[in-house]
């Protein structure tokens, strides 16, 4: 009888790991998966680097649509690939030509990936009722 109880016992233990084992698995498997397969046709998600010359059309283009009145002050937008991540500038041009020279200053590196304006950015939707508490 007491043999009998043993094996019961190693038998239910064996059950109750394989249990574990199994809802354990794909958890594991979640954990350890690699980034998502890209499209075909598509090697990286970073976009290609512009050129001097493709950079200074581009920031040339940009200063021209956001400037109100001629001479404005324009927020122009820089980035940059960096081994430790992008290196975002923001930069004020009040012209053409000045915007140019950044975005071609900017380009010599190879590394140079958006020029654009930098823009505010406002609510669509109607404010909320959140309140806030005063610390202190």
């Amino acid at each position: 009888m007491q043999r009998t109880r043993g094996v019961t016992k190693i038998v239910g233990l064996l059950g109750v790991a394989a249990i574990a084992a199994v809802a354990i698995t794909p958890v594991a498997a979640s954990a350890t998966e690699s980034t998502p397969a890209l499209p075909d046709g598509v090697t990286s998600t970073t976009p290609p680097p512009l050129s001097p010359g493709t950079a200074a059309s581009k920031a040339g283009a940009v200063y021209q649509q956001s400037a109100a009145t001629p001479g404005a002050a324009v927020p122009l937008v820089t980035v940059e690939t960096t081994p430790t991540g992008p290196n975002i500038v923001t930069t004020p041009v009040r012209s053409q030509a000045q915007a140019r020279t950044v975005a071609t200053d900017a380009a010599r590196g190879n590394d140079l990936v958006v020029v654009k304006a930098d823009t505010l950015v406002s609510p669509t939707a109607a404010p909320t009722n959140d309140t806030y508490t005063k610390l202190g």
